[in-house]
């Protein structure tokens, strides 16, 4: 009985994590090249990233200017996890998963990289998510 216990109060501490995690609302942290949104507490499911997109591709538009779009209609985009912030590439081994940014001055304009999700859109065509 007591073992019985101690799993239902691990199940309801896991379950109430899942449901505090996925109620944090997404954090826009930065954004570079016209390209790349690095952000905190993006959604888990591939479903719920894509909505989060759909309702919040406008307002990303207007204040970041993302996506750029090219003469033919076509753009990309790629939303990275911020993680643990910007590093700095100090070109080891152990910085080869980095992806840098050129348009920081910085020695810290590194994160490592994690995709999280692209949105395509090719000449005339529907827009593709991965």
């Amino acid at each position: 009985m007591f073992k019985f216990k101690i799993v239902v109060i691990l199940i309801v501490i896991l379950f109430y994590s899942f449901i505090w995690k996925v109620g944090q609302p997404v954090e826009i942290v930065a954004t570079h090249n016209k390209s790349v949104i690095l952000v905190n507490n993006f959604p888990f499911f591939k479903s719920w990233q894509i909505n989060w997109w759909e309702i919040n591709k406008e307002k990303i538009h207007k204040k970041y200017g993302i996506p750029e779009t090219y003469r033919d209609g076509s753009f990309g985009v790629v939303i990275h996890d911020f993680g643990n912030g910007y590093r700095e590439d100090r070109w080891i081994d152990q910085d080869s998963d980095l992806l840098c940014f050129d348009d920081m001055q910085m020695k810290k304009n590194c994160i490592k990289k994690k995709i999280l999700m692209t949105i395509n859109k090719y000449k005339e065509s529907k827009i593709y998510y991965r």
